[in-house]
């Protein structure tokens, strides 16, 4: 019980001062893998990051939504039937 209260309060001390880092350090790699564009290119732009989306993978993350969302209804609906 006190290990968790002592977890509990070292994460309210720590995120806050970790998560800005980590964000920082994953838009940047983002942007080297060019998953994401500069904000100045995007076409919808991530709030606070510097970074967004352009058509072209605003297209692509929709096509992988809509076959994510196609694969579990099929297995949902063959399980129903089985």
């Amino acid at each position: 019980m006190i290990l968790a209260i002592a977890g509990i309060f070292g994460a309210v001390l720590i995120l806050p001062t970790l998560l800005p880092k980590l964000g920082a350090i994953a838009i940047e790699h983002l942007l080297a893998w060019h998953i994401v564009v500069p904000a100045s290119e995007a076409l919808l732009p991530i709030p606070s990051s510097g970074a967004g989306f352009d058509a072209a993978r605003l297209l692509i993350g929709l096509g992988v939504l809509v076959v994510v969302v196609s694969v579990v209804r099929a297995r949902a609906r063959s399980r129903a039937q089985a």
